[in-house]
């Protein structure tokens, strides 16, 4: 029994250092609701030029941008066939943080909480907390904001999203992304998509990868919201 411990002490001596090596931090998000620029490196997908079919995504190639932390980039453009009234309406609280979440559904669990600011319609956080024992350790808290920018609450005409890592491990050095959502103006009933998003996880991942499976993710899981009326399960269950 006690020659089974002491083999046992290493491993379990490696949890409490890896804790200690693993800093956390609390970063700004940027004021109001981007973007955090226009979308140039993508035209819109044809299915959106048509309004034919159920929606579309285009997601332009990856970047790295030397900065401070750099970073990794990607823009997205597209398409789904729902008036952006039905748009905002799935952006809301409580149906918008599981929009927001579902792309990192098969990697992390989820804690959420609403945040109050009358400058903010929509405002909450949600906490990503890393299947796998240790990883559980790296945990890191993204705020979101989102709200009219054009038009009026009943009947917008843009919708603007800004989301950004605020808080928790400091292996996550950045995550920053803003979406414009627009009424298609020849298209009534269609609702047209721009999304960047920059990373830095500190080379613990594929970031071009990275980036692409949360662009698509996230509009799979809008497309999901707006056709169904519910993401199932629920993976961020506000208490």
């Amino acid at each position: 029994m006690n020659r089974h411990l002491r083999a046992l002490r290493p491993a379990a001596l490696l949890v409490p250092l890896l804790l200690a090596a693993c800093g956390t931090e609390t970063t700004e998000l940027p004021t109001g609701l981007g973007p955090l620029k226009a979308v140039t490196d993508v035209a819109f997908p044809a299915e959106c030029e048509a309004a034919t079919g159920p929606g579309a995504l285009v997601i332009g190639p990856a970047r790295a941008v030397l900065a401070n932390p750099s970073y990794n980039e990607r823009q997205a453009r597209g398409c789904v066939p729902f008036s952006l009234s039905q748009v905002w309406q799935s952006l809301q609280v409580p149906t918008g943080v599981d929009v927001g979440f579902w792309p990192e559904r098969t990697e992390s669990d989820c804690e959420a909480w609403l945040l109050t600011d009358p400058s903010y319609p929509v405002n909450f956080v949600t906490k990503e907390i890393p299947h796998g024992g240790i990883q559980s350790h790296y945990t890191f808290e993204v705020t979101w904001r989102a709200g009219v920018t054009q038009g009026s609450s009943e009947a917008p005409t843009e919708v603007r999203m800004l989301y950004g890592k605020t808080a928790g491990t400091s292996e996550v050095p950045k995550i920053l992304g803003s979406v414009v959502f627009t009424a298609d103006a020849v298209h009534p009933g269609w609702t047209r998509i721009d999304m960047v998003r920059q990373i830095n996880t500190n080379g613990h991942s594929n970031e071009p990868e990275k980036l692409q499976n949360w662009l698509q993710g996230f509009f799979d899981g809008l497309q999901i919201q707006l056709a169904v009326g519910s993401l199932s399960p629920r993976y961020c269950v506000l208490p």
